[in-house]
């Protein structure tokens, strides 16, 4: 993502939150942490173990919703990072996720993976870009 100086003088017209998201982003990481607490007390239903990748799969959705969700909730706040605007939101998502990853390696429970890891990574840009798209469409449609 290049820097749209349009944009940012945009964003800061706008305030750092919006309370409609902060809410749902806020409700949503509590759900969030319910599930790696259950996790981290071996209480997730061994039932979820019969679908194919359930686990990579739980990490690209829930990780990429929550990186959504934090995105709308910080009205989509950037920073600049010599030439690249980086979504404030998704990086402390992305940050957040890493640091539960890397802590598994000392849960007797749990066990650190690299393709937890990617999957959150490839959730959260698959969020981002998802959210880019459903922009512009709605940009047309109201210039239309």
């Amino acid at each position: 993502m290049v820097e749209d100086g349009g944009e940012l003088r945009m964003q800061a017209r706008r305030g750092w939150l919006s309370p409609r998201w902060a809410a749902a982003f806020v409700a949503y990481l509590l759900v969030l942490a319910a599930i790696v607490w259950l996790a981290y007390l071996r209480l997730i239903p061994t039932e979820l173990g019969y679908i194919p990748f359930y686990d990579t799969i739980g990490h690209f959705g829930l990780l990429g919703s929550a990186a959504y969700l934090s995105h709308r909730a910080l009205n989509r706040r950037a920073v600049r990072v010599w030439r690249w605007r980086l979504p404030v939101g998704p990086m402390l998502v992305a940050a957040l996720a890493f640091g539960e990853e890397c802590s598994q390696m000392f849960s007797p429970y749990r066990t650190f993976s690299l393709s937890d890891m990617l999957a959150d990574l490839g959730g959260i840009l698959f969020f981002l870009w998802l959210d880019g798209v459903l922009r512009k469409a709605h940009a047309h449609d109201a210039s239309a």
